[in-house]
């Protein structure tokens, strides 16, 4: 379908179907992605200023453990077959080296892999789905549902993480997103140290600052 042809479908839709509005908007950055090229096959860069933590609590302490990661441009597919306001993504897996977190101490870093079962599962995976986009994208921040697949230590769960995404230039998105977790949703147990005088609560929290440039 061309641009011409796509931009006119939504218009008719938006007069034939009264409170369709949204939808109309939503149709537009739709065809915007089809004149960006962003169909069939493409392929997509983190940029290094991107960030991936995960925090968490101890009965004694706080900690943050940041990817050190570089990642190299990886490819995705934006299914065309979209629903009102969700765009459907395939092949959108970000692997990510479970040993290039870094919490601050060779001690925490080796709690953390020794409970992510590091040499059995040497990768957690984030996977996107889809997205829920209520309005066309801008340089301002829009608020969006993500719809993503994470697995940790071998287990999968379909999360939605409520998340900003902006278009901050062309070709370029912002997404900035977290999302609180249960270790033991991923039979993960929970570290412990000192005979179990120091715990680790269940509850951790993945946040992701992340820039992706859309390669042509």
């Amino acid at each position: 379908m061309s641009y011409d042809q796509a931009v006119r479908m939504h218009i008719r839709t938006a007069f034939l179907y009264p409170g369709s509005m949204r939808t109309f908007f939503t149709g537009l950055f739709f065809c915007l992605l089809l004149t960006s090229g962003l169909t069939a096959q493409n392929r997509f860069l983190l940029d290094p200023v991107s960030q991936l933590k995960i925090h968490g609590k101890s009965n004694v302490n706080v900690f943050t453990c940041t990817c050190r990661q570089i990642f190299h441009p990886l490819p995705f597919r934006l299914d065309a077959s979209r629903q009102q306001d969700r765009l459907g993504f395939r092949h959108t897996l970000l692997r990510v080296q479970t040993q290039l977190f870094d919490c601050g101490n060779k001690v925490m870093n080796r709690d953390l892999y020794n409970a992510l079962r590091a040499d059995d599962y040497p990768e957690m995976t984030i996977e996107l789905d889809a997205v829920e986009i209520p309005g066309s994208l801008s340089p301002a921040w829009t608020d969006v549902r993500v719809w993503t697949r994470i697995t940790l230590a071998g287990v999968s769960q379909r999360i939605w993480l409520d998340a900003k995404v902006r278009q901050p230039a062309d070709r370029q998105w912002q997404i900035r997103a977290g999302k609180e977790l249960r270790m033991t949703d991923f039979r993960i147990t929970p570290p412990t140290a000192l005979m179990g005088m120091i715990r680790t609560y269940d509850e951790i929290r993945i946040e992701l600052d992340l820039l992706v440039h859309w390669l042509p």
